[in-house]
């Protein structure tokens, strides 16, 4: 099995990191955590978690 960091996937995709951390997240803390507590943590940084494929 092979393991591929978030921060390795938006490399290309640098308003969308930025977005999560300037909203205070850390894209691998929201790869470890479980779909519901990552929908949560993104909606509680008032950002739409249906834009994000994790």
């Amino acid at each position: 099995m092979e393991f591929t960091f978030l921060k390795e996937l938006l490399k290309d995709d640098s308003d969308v990191q930025t977005e999560l951390e300037l909203s205070g997240l850390d894209p691998d803390e929201l790869e470890f955590m479980d779909a519901v507590e990552r929908r949560e943590a993104l909606e509680d940084a008032g950002l739409d978690s249906d834009e994000y494929d994790f």
